[in-house]
């Protein structure tokens, strides 16, 4: 059975609380349809800009890259501007993208192939 990585930021304010629901819907699809998924942990948000000077850090963005998908909860407004630069990239303009916006961007709105199938990796 293929197992999937997820990436998993539970993020900040209700964040934990909505992961923690939809990890429990994610246990439940599991069973049902015999999913092999291997969550992975990762921190980014406004405590984690706090405790590292950066609301994503590099071992994120690394975990997120090596993850066939990754689930954040909402972050902070701090953390959101933060990591974006002062603010958000008008939908379209990828000029001055970092390679963890690029990693946010690989979820499965923009991994389905031409024929509507999943991409395999």
């Amino acid at each position: 059975m293929t197992e999937y990585k997820i990436s998993l930021i539970p993020g900040d304010g209700i964040g934990p609380e909505l992961t923690e629901a939809t990890l429990k819907v994610l246990d439940s699809a599991q069973k049902k349809f015999g999913l092999n998924l291997k969550i992975i942990e990762a921190e980014a948000g406004d405590a984690t800009l706090a405790k590292r000077g950066a609301a994503l850090p590099e071992g994120t963005v690394q975990k997120i890259k090596e993850s066939h998908a990754c689930l954040k909860g909402p972050v902070g407004e701090t953390a959101a501007s933060n990591a974006h630069g002062g603010g958000f990239l008008p939908d379209g303009d990828r000029s001055g993208e970092t390679d963890s916006e690029e990693a946010s961007r690989h979820h499965p709105r923009h991994s389905r192939r031409g024929d509507g199938t999943s991409h395999p990796g």
